[in-house]
C-alpha cells in the first residue's frame, strides 16, 4: 500500500535546525551523544507528537539523512503517525504527506529537546520520568 514511486528521497530539516541535531549528538554531555541522527529524528518525531507539538517547516531546508536508511520499525513508526494524524489509512498512499507529518512533529520535538537540554538543571531527567509514565499508562490501558 506504501507507494515508493512518490515522494521524498531525503529527510530534509529547516537549516537553521541542523546545527541542534550537531550539538545533541556529538556533545558528550548530551544523553543523545553518539546517537544517530536518523534515531535522533524519529525521537525527536515521537516527542513532537506525544507533546502536540507539529509545527510547519518554513525557509531553507536541508538534507539530514536519506529515507532509505529508515529501518522497518522507523518507518512504521511514522506510518503510524501520519495514519492517526489524518485518521484515515489513505495517507499511505501519499509518501509525500507521511514524511510532511513526520518531518512537522521532529520539527517542533526537537527544539523542545534541545531547550529542555540548553536549559539549566536536571530537565532530562524530568523528561526521561514523562516517557516512563507515559510507557507505563500505555502498558495499562493495553
Amino acid at each position: 500500500m506504501f507507494e515508493k514511486s512518490s515522494g521524498p528521497r531525503d529527510i530534509r530539516i529547516a537549516e537553521d535546525q541542523h546545527p541542534l541535531y550537531v550539538e545533541l549528538t556529538e556533545d558528550e554531555s548530551s544523553p543523545f551523544y553518539n546517537v544517530t541522527k536518523t534515531d535522533l529524528f524519529i525521537f525527536a518525531m515521537g516527542y513532537g507528537f506525544d507533546q502536540g507539538l507539529r509545527t510547519p517547516i518554513s525557509g531553507n531546508t536541508r538534507a539530514l539523512f536519506n529515507i532509505d536508511s529508515l529501518d522497518t520499525n522507523q518507518l512504521w513508526n511514522i506510518r503510524a503517525i501520519a495514519v492517526y494524524e489524518t485518521e484515515s489509512h489513505e495517507v499511505l498512499r501519499d509518501r509525500k504527506q507521511v514524511f510532511d507529518i513526520a518531518r512537522e512533529y521532529a520539527h517542533g520535538g526537537i527544539d523542545n529537546l534541545h531547550k529542555n537540554y540548553a536549559s539549566p538543571g536536571d530537565t532530562f531527567s524530568d523528561l526521561t520520568n514523562e516517557i516512563v509514565k507515559c510507557g507505563e499508562s500505555r502498558q495499562l490501558s493495553d
